[in-house]
């Protein structure tokens, strides 16, 4: 993420011109960064193919870096919610020392629903890119929510680290 320009099938921060945004609200250091030399920095990683099309990767913060490899979250949730019986994914990333993160991935399950997260991790093994070996997969009743509806994952990073 260095501002230079990326070609066809290179994943990078997808960056727009035309006033799309004023501001953040009272936080003028974070919308200098975010629009600075007049593109708006949305924090969205994707891929652009060779027709011009934009695939979503994921966001930006959301990264896990495991053993120096990125994993993208959005390509685990959507591989795992395609599972039978799971309902929502999140994965997030927990410190390692070995790995300097520990995949997670927190599901809940349809109504009596029933799930193995091992037969889970290897349900999705082949339409994910990243080595699920790592992956540690807990079924949990719910998952904590932002007022907007969206999974609080620093809620549920800081949930798992207090066990």
């Amino acid at each position: 993420m260095d501002d230079r320009p990326v070609g066809p099938g290179v994943i990078g921060e997808i960056v727009l011109r035309g006033g799309f945004m004023a501001g953040y609200w009272g936080n003028p250091e974070k919308t200098a960064e975010a629009t600075r030399g007049d593109w708006l920095r949305t924090g969205d990683l994707g891929v652009i193919d060779a027709d011009g099309h934009v695939t979503m990767r994921g966001r930006r913060a959301e990264l896990i870096l495991v053993s120096g490899r990125p994993w993208y979250p959005r390509d685990v949730e959507e591989a795992l919610c395609e599972q039978p019986g799971v309902r929502q994914a999140a994965l997030i990333g927990l410190p390692d020392a070995a790995r300097g993160s520990r995949p997670t991935a927190f599901v809940t399950l349809h109504d009596g629903a029933s799930v193995d997260p091992a037969a889970l991790t290897g349900a999705i093994a082949k339409s994910v890119d990243d080595d699920v070996s790592l992956l540690d997969i807990r079924v949990v009743e719910e998952l904590p929510m932002t007022p907007t509806g969206k999974i609080a994952k620093a809620e549920l990073a800081a949930m798992a680290q207090k066990g």
